[in-house]
């Protein structure tokens, strides 16, 4: 009965460990449009490009909106209204909404 508990208990750690290093490591997804975000995992490491058609500064943060409406959260204050940009990000969902959260950005 021991051997049996081991035995569960070393499936539910490979099991946690597998879903951990699929987390992790997913492939970098190309987003083109808001739908293209409702199959990924929160989390997940994505690619876009636009164009900023507005900007909203806050005292941390700023949130970018692309002409594709895709909406970007960004940790700096640098406008990019108007300008064509692409880079990388993480999938985030918060009150139902997702967005982007901006790791790596370049204006084109």
């Amino acid at each position: 009965m021991q051997e049996i508990k081991a035995l569960f208990l070393l499936i539910a750690i490979l099991g946690i460990l597998d879903l951990t290093f699929a987390l992790f490591y997913l492939p970098v997804k190309e987003v083109s449009s808001p739908s293209d975000l409702q199959s990924l995992e929160e989390t997940q490491k994505v690619h876009f490009s636009g164009q900023v058609v507005s900007q909203k500064i806050y005292s941390t943060y700023s949130l970018l909106y692309l002409s594709n409406n895709l909406t970007l959260s960004h940790d700096s204050k640098i406008n990019y209204r108007g300008k064509n940009i692409s880079g990388l990000g993480k999938v985030d969902i918060y009150n139902k909404k997702t967005t982007i959260v901006v790791s790596e950005i370049k204006t084109e």
